[in-house]
C-alpha cells in the first residue's frame, strides 16, 4: 500500500460520518466550558427579568441545575433545563442566594465570553446559613376593619354628698370595632424565623348609653331610674406589635407568613364622669338634661397573634391580606372607685400593599 494523502481519506468518509464527529466535538467542548448552578433551596423562582416588572416564567426545585449565560448584580441570567415549565422561553434570572455556582473548566488558553475566571473567588461553601433563601425584610401597609365583641361598660357610685344616699351611673360606650390602619415591618434572623415590629392605629366616635339610679330626696331606698344617649364620645387605640415571624419557603409568586407575640396598647375614652339632672318638685321622677365628661388614657399589655398570605408580581411588589387577633384588658388611669368592663384590640382583618427590601 503506497503514501496515503489525508485529503484522499476524509474525501473518502461519508459525509455524514464528518457531520456527526464535528457535532460531537462541539458538544463536549461546550459542556466542558459552561458554568452551572444547583439549586439550593426548596423551590427558586426563574423571573422574566432581574427587576422592575418582571413575572415568574417557571421554578427550579432542589438540586437541581441551569447553565449560566451571565451574572447580572445579584441574580444570575440562566437557561433553564426541559421539563421545568415556562413554556417556549428557557432563559430567565434566578437569585443568586438560592443557587451555587459550579464553574466548569474552559479549554487551555481560552476564556468563555461572560464567565468567571479561572481565579475568581468561588461561591462559598453551604453551610445551613447559606443555604437559606435571602434574606429580606418585608413591609406591609394595610387598611383593615376591627371587630371586637365586647361592649365597654362603666359604673360607679355617685350622689351622695347631693342627697346623703349612694346612686349609680352606668354607661355602655359600646363596641370598639371599625375601621384601623396597619404597619408591619419584619427582619428575617436564621433560616425561616424572624422577629417583626408593627403599629396598628384605631379611633372610632360613638354615642354612649346612659343609666342612673338617682336617690329621692324625701324618701330613702327609693332611687328612682332615668336613662340617656349622650352625643358621639371619641375613642383612639394605638398598638405596638412585637411578634416572632414564621415565614415557609415561598410558593410560586404566593409568601405565607405567621406570627405572634406581644402587644403594648395605648388607649383614650372620652367617659362620663357626672350627670346634669332635671329634677323638679314632687321628684317622683327626674330626667337628665346632659352629662359631663373628662378623657381617660391608659397603657395596657396584651398579646397579637395572626397570619398574612402576599401574592408578589415583582421580586419585590405585591399585594395581600392578614388577619390578626389582638387582646388586652381594658383599664384606665385616673380611675379610682369606677368598675371598668371591656377589652381593647380584637379581630382585625386587612388587605393592602406588601414591599421585600
Amino acid at each position: 500500500m503506497g503514501d496515503s494523502n489525508p485529503y484522499d481519506i476524509m474525501r473518502d468518509m461519508p459525509v455524514r460520518r464528518i457531520v456527526l464527529f464535528a457535532i460531537l466535538i462541539i458538544a463536549v467542548a461546550a459542556t466542558a466550558s459552561a458554568d452551572t448552578v444547583r439549586v439550593i433551596v426548596d423551590r427558586a423562582l426563574v423571573w422574566t427579568q432581574p427587576g422592575g416588572v418582571s413575572i415568574v416564567m417557571n421554578q427550579l426545585l432542589k438540586g437541581q441545575t441551569a447553565e449560566v449565560v451571565r451574572r447580572v448584580g445579584d441574580w444570575y441570567e440562566i437557561v433553564a433545563p426541559p421539563g421545568s415549565g415556562g413554556g417556549d422561553r428557557r432563559t430567565g434570572f434566578i437569585s443568586a442566594s438560592q443557587v451555587v455556582l459550579e464553574s466548569g473548566t474552559p479549554p487551555t488558553g481560552q476564556q468563555p465570553p461572560n464567565r468567571r475566571s479561572p481565579t475568581a473567588p468561588r461561591a462559598p461553601q453551604t453551610t445551613p446559613s447559606s443555604l437559606s433563601p435571602r434574606k429580606l425584610r418585608t413591609l406591609n401597609i394595610d387598611g383593615a376593619f376591627r371587630a371586637n365583641r365586647d361592649n365597654v361598660t362603666q359604673s360607679f357610685t355617685s350622689f351622695t354628698t347631693q342627697f346623703a344616699e349612694a346612686g349609680s351611673i352606668a354607661t355602655n360606650y359600646g363596641k370598639r370595632s371599625g375601621a384601623s390602619f396597619d404597619v408591619l415591618l419584619t427582619q428575617p434572623i436564621f433560616w425561616q424565623i424572624g422577629v417583626g415590629a408593627g403599629v396598628d392605629y384605631y379611633v372610632r366616635s360613638q354615642d354612649a348609653n346612659v343609666d342612673a339610679r338617682i336617690p329621692h330626696p324625701f324618701f330613702f331606698n327609693q332611687l328612682r331610674t332615668a336613662t340617656f344617649t349622650t352625643d358621639a364620645l371619641s375613642a383612639h387605640e394605638v398598638a405596638l406589635h412585637i411578634p416572632a415571624v414564621w415565614t415557609p419557603g415561598p410558593i410560586g409568586p404566593f409568601r405565607i407568613m405567621v406570627f405572634g407575640g406581644p402587644s403594648i396598647f395605648h388607649v383614650s375614652q372620652t367617659v362620663i364622669t357626672d350627670l346634669v339632672l332635671n329634677d323638679r318638685y314632687p321628684f317622683d321622677t327626674v330626667t337628665i338634661a346632659g352629662v359631663k365628661t373628662a378623657d381617660r388614657k391608659g397603657t395596657l399589655f396584651g398579646f397579637n397573634v395572626g397570619g398574612d398570605v402576599a401574592y408578589f408580581f415583582t421580586p419585590t411588589i405585591g399585594v395581600g391580606g392578614v388577619v390578626r387577633y389582638s387582646r388586652a384588658r381594658l383599664k384606665f388611669d385616673d380611675d379610682t372607685g369606677v368598675t371598668t368592663d371591656g377589652n381593647a384590640g380584637g379581630l382585625s382583618i386587612g388587605a393592602g400593599l406588601r414591599f421585600r427590601f
